[in-house]
Protein backbone atom coordinates (compact mmCIF):
# COMPACT_ATOMS: atom_id res chain seq x y z
CA UNK A 1 0.00 0.00 0.00
CA UNK A 2 2.19 2.81 -1.29
CA UNK A 3 -0.61 5.36 -0.84
CA UNK A 4 -0.31 5.02 2.94
CA UNK A 5 2.81 7.22 2.69
CA UNK A 6 0.56 10.20 1.97
CA UNK A 7 -1.22 11.08 5.21
CA UNK A 8 -3.78 13.22 3.36
CA UNK A 9 -4.87 10.27 1.25
CA UNK A 10 -5.00 8.02 4.33
CA UNK A 11 -7.17 10.55 6.18
CA UNK A 12 -9.67 10.79 3.32
CA UNK A 13 -9.69 6.99 3.11
CA UNK A 14 -10.53 6.70 6.81
CA UNK A 15 -13.29 9.27 6.34
CA UNK A 16 -14.71 7.21 3.46
CA UNK A 17 -14.67 4.04 5.58
CA UNK A 18 -16.40 5.94 8.38
CA UNK A 19 -19.18 6.99 6.03
CA UNK A 20 -19.62 3.39 4.86
CA UNK A 21 -19.86 2.25 8.48
CA UNK A 22 -22.49 4.92 9.21
CA UNK A 23 -24.52 3.80 6.19
CA UNK A 24 -24.36 0.19 7.37
CA UNK A 25 -25.52 1.16 10.86
CA UNK A 26 -28.38 3.20 9.43
CA UNK A 27 -29.48 0.22 7.32
CA UNK A 28 -29.38 -2.11 10.33
CA UNK A 29 -31.47 0.34 12.36
CA UNK A 30 -34.02 0.63 9.55
CA UNK A 31 -34.35 -3.17 9.35
CA UNK A 32 -34.79 -3.47 13.13
CA UNK A 33 -37.64 -0.94 13.27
Amino acid sequence: MATNRKTGKKASGDEFLGKKADDALARLRAMNE
